[in-house]
């Protein structure tokens, strides 16, 4: 056979074989990239007495970034949310904090927008009525970390008597908290007891009943015992020493709450659905 002949014949089969491929491109890449699309209207788990579709996950899939709505941690949170928003309907009209209606729960063309407002109003409800208080605690470190070049003992002492005094000159009303951490502030003493005394002259707090105050749950208890504008006693705070797995005292304070919400419900909305999602059962299907 001619050569050209030759050269003819391979030009031909390397286009077809360039066709062939340019055909299955478009095939080949769909499977890589194609994504199951699920039935909107099945029913994906049951929370309590309400079904959950997969048209609910869809929606609050939509509200993600696009990167994120294959992500299975993303999906698995989202699921979590589904199941805490159910049982905070339901729970919430057990609790005559909601009625619930066709038009939010428990349906297949359920207004998903009215939903999510029903249930951030619930959480403000139940965040707003929630025993709280607010204040301020005067304090003193004597062992911050690094045990004072005088020994913890000596410095111990000289921290006590200085409190001392100035809650002496609070509960007597002739100073004000204010200016108690200002003398604080000011007595350059301390520094060779804690370096960073100046910053640790006071801590302002505001609690949700049951939330961790300070590093001594005593103490917090104490403030919890009080009315508003009432003081705490002089307290030596205990702190946990990790290299020994011990608690020892490492600061004198006085707490004071200034303001306090008492409603008779000491739980916020986390730890009312806390309670609450012990009460429900979740089937997934």
């Amino acid at each position: 056979m001619h050569k050209s002949h030759k050269l003819i014949l391979l030009t031909i089969g390397i286009i077809a074989i360039l066709a062939l491929s340019l055909t299955l491109l478009p095939e080949l890449t769909q499977k890589k990239t194609s994504i199951v699309q699920k039935n909107p209207e099945t029913v994906i788990f049951k929370v309590g007495q309400e079904s959950i579709y997969q048209k609910d996950l869809d929606y609050e899939l939509s509200k993600s970034p696009r990167s994120e709505q294959q992500n299975q941690d993303n999906i698995n949170s989202l699921k979590d949310k589904l199941i805490n928003d159910s049982i905070t309907l339901q729970q919430a009209e057990k609790d005559k904090l909601v009625k619930n209606e066709a038009n939010f729960y428990n349906s297949n063309s359920k207004d998903y927008l009215l939903r999510i407002k029903t249930v951030d109003n619930v959480k403000k409800i139940l965040d707003a009525r929630a025993e709280r208080i607010e204040g301020n605690i005067v304090t003193i470190w004597f062992h911050n970390l690094v045990i004072p070049q005088m020994g913890i003992e000596k410095a111990k002492v000289i921290v006590k008597n200085k409190i001392d005094l100035i809650y002496s000159d609070v509960k007597s009303n002739k100073i004000t908290v204010a200016q108690a951490v200002n003398k604080i502030k000011t007595d350059t003493s301390l520094k060779e007891i804690d370096s960073a005394y100046a910053a640790n002259a006071e801590y302002k707090f505001n609690a949700i009943y049951g939330d961790k105050i300070t590093i001594d749950k005593e103490f917090d208890d104490s403030l919890w015992l009080l009315k508003q504008g009432e003081l705490t006693e002089v307290q030596e705070l205990k702190g946990t020493n990790i290299k020994q797995n011990s608690t020892e005292g490492v600061l004198y304070a006085f707490g004071i709450v200034e303001h306090r919400t008492n409603s008779g419900d000491r739980k916020d909305y986390q730890k009312w659905l806390e309670e609450s999602t012990k009460l429900y059962e979740v089937a997934k299907y």
